[in-house]
């Protein structure tokens, strides 16, 4: 299992654990997929779709080293060209580099970071502030 896939299992246990449920997940075979939940928005697959507080968020997951490639932006950039909350979740060492880098390419207040390791520790509190900064 790669370290991708290490964090998305482990952000999957978290929701689970609070009873976020209606998600759907890439990378993880998990039978509780709600695979009526696209992952997919024009050309790009997100790591999770989630219906939370009757809202759609998409997070997209990212290694330190992942964090800093243009792809990373692209793919968030898409998605939320389509109105999606969109969350970066990233860990806690790359939070700076992250928020200077979508300052840079004006996706601030459009993409906004997430602390992997708060994310993991909370995730009922996470997602209620991405959907108060989406607003």
């Amino acid at each position: 299992m790669s370290d991708h896939e290490k964090m998305i299992k482990t952000i999957l246990d978290s929701l689970l654990a609070h009873d976020i449920t209606t998600l759907n997940v890439d990378h993880i075979r998990w039978a509780g997929k709600q695979k009526s939940i696209s992952l997919a928005i024009d050309k790009i697959r997100v790591d999770f779709a989630i219906f939370y507080k009757e809202q759609m968020i998409h997070l997209e997951i990212k290694s330190e080293r992942e964090a800093l490639l243009d792809s990373a932006y692209h793919q968030v950039e898409i998605a939320r060209r389509k109105k999606r909350i969109v969350g970066l979740v990233i860990p806690a060492s790359s939070y700076e580099s992250v928020n200077n880098a979508l300052k840079y390419r004006r996706l601030w207040n459009k993409v906004f970071p997430i602390v992997y390791e708060n994310l993991v520790d909370d995730p009922v509190r996470e997602l209620k502030q991405l959907i108060r900064l989406a607003d």
